[in-house]
């Protein structure tokens, strides 16, 4: 295809701060995660697609909800201003558990509600 640009499964991010690989980056309307270690000021990979282990509170996910990022882990609680949406449960969770697999920028939310 002639006007291809890239196939769109990563971003190249310039961090603001250090950035472990693995970490979650919010960015203006959807999330990435780091692909590697990208010191503050350099400009590295992020992935925008695919199913990652994130960090979350002590609550059961049941698989297929929409999540949302609290600033430091994923939640089902939808906030009140219905920012922060992060994708969809990939798997079940228990409450104990401290991941959830989450494929990012996946399900059905609107847009309004993910900006």
């Amino acid at each position: 295809m002639q006007n291809s640009v890239r196939a769109g499964r990563c971003i190249d991010y310039t961090a603001q701060t250090d950035v472990k690989g693995g970490d979650l980056i919010v960015l203006s309307g959807f999330v990435a995660v780091a692909s590697t270690d990208i010191p503050a000021g350099a400009t590295g990979a992020c992935e925008v697609e695919g199913v990652y282990a994130l960090p979350k509170g002590n609550e059961a996910i049941i698989q297929g909800v929409p999540l949302y990022w609290t600033g430091t882990a994923v939640t089902a609680t939808k906030p009140e201003d219905g920012t922060g949406f992060v994708g969809s449960a990939w798997e079940a969770a228990a409450a104990p558990d401290a991941t959830v697999a989450v494929r990012i920028n996946f399900g059905s939310v609107p847009v309004s509600e993910s900006e």
